[in-house]
């Protein structure tokens, strides 16, 4: 975040000078005449008021005072009114131009921009002055006659700032809700407690605590908004912003279009539309940056957090915009299209802002907002800024690693791109992990590898796993997976598919031809137990990439729409953190769309669709497993990139998930017939295992090793659990064993 500058002390002090020299005249001219009304020729002060009104000699010790360091010095006799004048018609000059070509005043800027008269000015001065000198509060306390009031009042501001009770009269609606001293809210209005009865008269003024601290120069934000909003005044050129090249020429021409829009003095609403972190603000920030403005970012979902008025949080972020000479950004404004009633505030809230009262706005989220009032003068545009694909995904690595020392060759950078489908917010997330990674390693002269790249990416995209999906983590190796060679060489070509998408569909340009998307979308057909999970384990491994298996329980839901929130939900969070998504036993959801027979059915067709839809959207990989090809539905079939059949093991195949079952390490004894095991029982691999590790606890339990007894009583058990009966010819020369 950018802040503004901070000015010196002196040049503060400098920009509020003329203001309060006008101030000090008019309260010098107010002095004398108070003294002369309250002292009548030859009395010192008044009888019976001792203590409370000011004495003569208290008012001349008070002027005697009045000279100090840090304000002006008044003249040694009250100024003239015509004096007065020409005092504020120099000010009123000053503010018309910029003297020198210097940056206004900030008093100046208020007037300008709040659009405040004279009066208001003098006004704020009034309530400026006790904040850098107390002298004044004495003053004050003088002219309303009673040491108590210290605190300007609406009274002594009417008396001290016009010249007419005409005037006067007239000013006091510079005191009222729709003014700009209260609309903006500039100053404070308070009764004091001990005149509950007193009127609008007697209702003691103070500066806000942002505008005191805008009037002295310092350059934070306004307390209240700084939980949800930030400032920004740096630099963003055109040639920094990475889109694609049509996105980039669409946005440079609406700079121009916004200025000739202001000049109709027509509201412009420019919407900026896509996933989370794809260069939104980024591009805002480059707008405002061609426009020669600030941006003030308000966090939609995090001003919803707080527990503040909303509509008052929203006055106070228009205040700053316009005292700042901000551009107002709504990050996340997709909230304003929410039900929830403070939502509906919020955008109740916004779309008066857009409409009556800022000259321009620009909104970022992942789905357009309509407000109602489009039809009414607001000039709205809404432009989707698309994902990084290949090009800009290369170019923002590129950009990230520039400050670094990275010892990153072009094709490790290249399988970066095609492995993470990430965002610039997240590659900055990554470059920076990895520093702090290199710099441990090697504190004087770090240097960023391409392992610490992909354990730094892999630990970022681990944070926020949601509900819907567990992490799934395998040892195993492609000797551990047992397939024909063909199924096993379709299995690497697909990882080496995912590796080459950067080269194919960006460099090659196969993108703009391709019908199915830019992820990889599989189908794992077999049998239990015959290694779909464990290929998809593989895969993840080989990508050096996280499988997370959904939980079709934690997605579906009997309410109309729930369904679709919840895929929504998941596939943002997982096109985020680069995930390979398991659908195990997939056509429990997947299957045939049924025939519409009822509301039921048609609900659950549309979730369906809306299933094949996300999946041709997402960029990363999904892999659907199933017991039969036949349960599939057609439509879906044809939007697979790849389907991979996992046949039942033959003998062969068998005996050699029998030898790989047992680590090296367990004890194996000699009598282990795993020849026999393997084209005596027609088990798939999944089962093997399962009767490995239940016949080695048997074993654990009798003290010894494992022998063939264990294996054929852990058989029968297995058997028995799917259902399945052994004969004693099953079992052959080990029936007696396998009965123990």
């Amino acid at each position: 975040m950018t802040e503004v500058t901070v000015s010196s002390t002196k040049d503060k002090l400098a920009d509020l000078r003329a203001d309060l020299a006008l101030l000090d005249a008019r309260l010098s001219r107010e002095m004398r005449r108070s003294q002369l009304r309250n002292s009548p020729p030859g009395e010192d002060g008044l009888d019976g008021l001792d203590g409370l009104c000011p004495s003569d000699s208290q008012i001349d010790t008070t002027l005697a005072d009045y000279d100090t360091d840090t304000l002006t010095t008044p003249a040694e006799s009250p100024p003239s009114d015509s004096e007065i004048a020409l005092q504020e018609a120099s000010l009123r000059s000053r503010r018309a131009v910029n003297l020198n070509g210097q940056a206004p005043a900030r008093m100046d800027t208020l007037h300008r921009v709040l659009q405040l008269s004279e009066f208001d000015v003098g006004v704020l001065a009034l309530c400026l002055a006790p904040e850098l000198d107390r002298t004044y509060e004495l003053l004050f306390a003088c002219l309303q006659d009673d040491l108590g009031k210290r605190q300007p009042t609406v009274e002594l501001a009417l008396r001290v700032l016009t010249d007419t009770p005409e005037e006067r009269i007239e000013r006091r609606q510079s005191f009222g809700p729709a003014a700009p001293l209260r609309k903006y809210g500039l100053v404070q209005l308070a009764t004091e407690p001990y005149c509950q009865a007193c009127g609008s008269l007697a209702r003691s003024l103070s500066l806000d605590p942002r505008i005191l601290d805008y009037l002295l120069g310092f350059s934070t934000i306004d307390d209240q908004l700084r939980p949800f909003a930030e400032i920004w005044d740096g630099k963003q050129p055109w040639d920094n912003l990475v889109l694609p090249p049509e996105t980039k020429g669409r946005l440079q021409e609406y700079p121009g279009h916004i200025r000739r829009l202001a000049d109709l003095s027509q509201p412009v609403l420019l919407q900026l539309v896509g996933p989370a972190g794809c260069g939104k603000q980024t591009a805002a920030r480059a707008i405002c940056h061609s426009l020669g403005r600030k941006m003030l970012t308000i966090d939609c979902g995090e001003l919803l957090s707080c527990s503040q008025d909303v509509t008052g949080l929203l006055h106070r972020a228009h205040r700053e915009a316009l005292i700042l000479e901000a551009v107002l950004f709504f990050r996340n404004s997709h909230f304003l299209s929410g039900k929830e009633p403070r939502e509906r505030t919020l955008a109740q809230g916004v779309e008066g802002l857009v409409a009556e009262r800022l000259d321009v706005a620009i909104m970022g989220g992942g789905a357009p907002w309509l407000p109602s009032r489009t039809a009414q003068g607001i000039a709205s545009l809404t432009v989707e800024i698309p994902p990084p694909g290949y090009p800009e995904r290369k170019l923002l690595w590129q950009n990230s690693l520039l400050d670094c020392r990275a010892s990153i060759s072009d094709g490790e950078l290249n399988l970066l791109v095609g492995k993470y489908r990430c965002s610039g917010r997240q590659i900055k997330e990554a470059v920076a992990s990895a520093f702090s990674r290199a710099r441990w390693r090697a504190p004087d002269s770090p240097v960023i590898t391409f392992a610490d790249l992909v354990e730094s990416f892999r630990y970022t995209s681990s944070r926020g796993q949601g509900r819907q999906a567990g992490k799934l983590q395998s040892q195993r190796s492609w000797d551990d997976l047992v397939l024909p060679d063909d199924r096993k060489h379709q299995l690497l070509e697909i990882c080496d598919c995912f590796r080459n998408m950067p080269l194919v569909y960006g460099q090659w340009g196969f993108d703009r031809d391709s019908s199915l998307g830019k992820g990889l979308n599989l189908l794992f057909v077999g049998s239990s137990g015959t290694g779909k999970t464990m290929a998809a384990e593989l895969v993840a491994s080989t990508l050096e990439l996280e499988l997370h298996r959904i939980d079709l329980s934690d997605i579906v839901s009997k309410y109309v729409g729930e369904t679709e929130k919840n895929l929504e939900a998941m596939f943002l969070e997982a096109q985020d953190t680069n995930r390979i998504l398991l659908f195990d036993e997939a056509d429990a959801l997947f299957g045939k769309r049924a025939e519409v027979r009822d509301s039921h059915d048609r609900y659950a067709n549309i979730e369906v669709s809306y299933l094949l839809q996300k999946m041709e959207e997402y960029q990363g990989i999904a892999i659907l497993t199933t017991n039969l090809r036949s349960n599939m539905d057609d439509a879906f079939l044809r939007r697979l990139h790849f389907v991979v059949e996992f046949p039942f093991p033959a003998e062969e195949q068998r005996l050699h998930i029998w030898r790989r079952v047992f680590p090296s390490q367990a004890p194996l004894h000699s009598d282990v017939d795993l020849a026999f095991m393997a084209s005596q029982f027609r088990l798939a691999g999944g089962n093997i295992k399962n009767i490995a590790v239940a016949a080695a606890f048997l074993a654990a339990y009798d003290g010894n090793g494992i022998e063939m007894r264990h294996l054929m009583q852990a058989t029968r058990r297995e058997y028995q659990k799917m259902g399945k009966l052994l004969t004693e010819q099953d079992f052959g020369l080990y029936f007696e064993p396998a009965m123990a």
